[in-house]
């Protein structure tokens, strides 16, 4: 399956997730709920990056480190965890924990893209998203890695200015990393929010 083909079942999974029942939404977001999802999310941000920043980077020059399935895919469901969080703070107007969620979920997808753009760029196959093919190892990541690891911050910063929703921003950012002159099929993104936190959708 094609990474877009791929992106789009993601994204399919994300929506269902954000699509609540009025009897599933009892009570508002407890404070330890919310805490142990942003830690969560802290913590596989930091693991996903040193993928590809840092002294244990992954070049491309083996197969992927046996830990690479389990982190990414972790950090997948846990995206998914803080959009349901967050969409159900927002219906009860919780806007600080709202925001606090946003933040972590957008610093932890930043990863997430930055590890899926770098494996697009040197043209790796998957197994199953988000593991490469545990038998392929693709020298063109090493290359890689530096010119889109310095790219985070300012496209982390872009997504953030142009306030768009959750999914949307994924898209922002999959745009903007992507280096110059990579064909991209899919128009980015346009801000349509003003400054008040954005649905998870």
């Amino acid at each position: 399956m094609s990474r877009l083909g791929l992106r789009s079942v993601r994204s399919g999974l994300v929506a269902l997730l954000v699509i609540t029942s009025a009897s599933a939404i009892a009570q508002p977001i407890t404070g330890t709920e919310a805490e142990r999802a942003i830690h969560t999310a802290q913590a596989l941000s930091a693991q996903i990056g040193a993928f590809h920043r840092g002294p244990g980077i992954w070049t491309g020059r083996t197969p992927p480190p046996p830990r690479y399935c389990r982190t990414m895919s972790g950090g997948e469901y846990a995206v998914k965890n803080l959009a349901r969080i967050a969409n159900k703070a927002l219906l009860y107007r919780q806007t600080d924990l709202v925001l606090r969620l946003e933040s972590a979920g957008a610093q932890l997808s930043d990863e997430l893209d930055a590890e899926e753009v770098i494996n697009d760029e040197a043209g790796m196959t998957y197994s199953e998203y988000p593991c490469p093919a545990a038998t392929s190892a693709f020298a063109a990541r090493a290359m890689l890695l530096a010119p889109i690891d310095r790219r985070i911050a300012s496209c982390h910063e872009r997504a953030n200015a142009l306030r768009v929703s959750f999914a949307a921003r994924r898209e922002v950012m999959q745009h903007c990393l992507h280096l110059p002159g990579r064909q991209f099929t899919q128009s980015e993104p346009t801000s349509t929010l003003s400054k008040q936190p954005t649905l998870f959708q």
